[in-house]
């Protein structure tokens, strides 16, 4: 499993992972064996790739580097309290920027100054459009998703219109989320109040968002899912992976590595069956991949490691 593709991850690469893992963890039967050879003998690119990968794995057992030292299992709730010690500790990079047009967030969470004193959190592999000429005030979330810290309009300026696939979502003053993934468009609101409108449904009559509350549009179709008391709204000002956190509760491993894959360049490579079969749950550094994955499996009896373009999970 490769989390997520990389343009650069062939699938000779991730054959060659795979045997990596497989034969310097263990002796291999010998039709299995046979197997490999068959495999590494049939074009020059695989020994190749082959040998570099295990040279480095290598390396890295004579240095000791990996895998991390684990400490003793801890409950749920201290990992999870560790987890945030950690991430006050230490911050991705913020990039900032004040520009118009196309921007692509890439692997990191990049905060845009805008040209009306707005502010735009993109998260990792987020692409935006902007257009504030003349007045105009909008934004497309083309991919990805955004937190928007929004400043009111004034006599010279536009209201504040985020775009993405079929909705639109207008802020009347306030903090809101945009994200557009798989022709899905999501607002969820912290602040304030957003008008959320889709331009090809069945019905265009607009929904106003209270903070808590959320609309989804997918399939010519508006869903509000509004917040069931004011207790259950956001008590946070923002989304925690503006600050560089994710959280994850009984999801598969493979979907944490998804996840965290957005975050880096490496491929994250599920190694093994049990890999593929683990649940986590836990609070993590998005920027820290590997350590973030360490810190999820504790206690699974699964290992990481960390090899040029690659982290594997076996």
């Amino acid at each position: 499993m490769n989390a997520p593709p990389d343009s650069a991850w062939s699938r000779v690469d991730e054959d060659a992972a795979r045997w990596v893992v497989r034969k310097e963890g263990a002796k291999l039967e010998p039709d299995t064996l046979a197997q490999f050879d068959a495999w590494y003998g049939a074009d020059p690119l695989h020994a190749q790739t082959y040998d570099a990968l295990a040279a480095s794995w290598r390396r890295l057992d004579q240095v000791s580097m990996l895998p991390i030292a684990r400490k003793k299992r801890k409950s749920r709730v201290k990992t999870l309290a560790s987890a945030c010690v950690l991430m006050g500790a230490s911050f991705y990079a913020w990039q900032m920027f004040e520009q118009q047009g196309l921007i692509n967030s890439g692997v990191e969470i990049t905060q845009l100054s805008l040209p009306d004193g707005s502010v735009a959190i993109l998260d990792a592999q987020t692409r935006v459009r902007l257009n504030f000429e003349n007045g105009q005030r909008q934004v497309s979330v083309e991919s990805g998703r955004a937190f928007f810290q929004v400043v009111s309009a004034t006599a010279q300026t536009g209201p504040f219109t985020v775009q993405t696939g079929l909705a639109q979502a207008t802020a009347l003053g306030t903090r809101y989320e945009v994200s557009f993934n798989d022709q899905v468009s999501t607002v969820a609101v912290y602040e304030h109040t957003v008008q959320v409108q889709c331009q090809s449904c069945d019905t265009s009559q607009p929904v106003i968002l209270q903070p808590g509350d959320r609309a989804t549009v997918a399939h010519g179709q508006l869903q509000a899912q509004l917040a069931q008391s004011t207790a259950s709204t956001h008590a946070e000002a923002a989304p925690a992976w503006t600050n560089g956190l994710l959280s994850f509760d009984d999801v598969s491993l493979r979907e944490a590595a998804r996840q965290l894959g957005q975050y880096t360049h490496r491929v994250i490579w599920m190694g093994s069956e049990k890999a593929e079969a683990t649940r986590v749950s836990g609070v993590v550094q998005a920027a820290r991949p590997a350590a973030a994955l360490n810190l999820l499996t504790v206690g699974q009896g699964l290992q990481i490691r960390e090899l040029p373009g690659l982290i594997v999970i076996y």
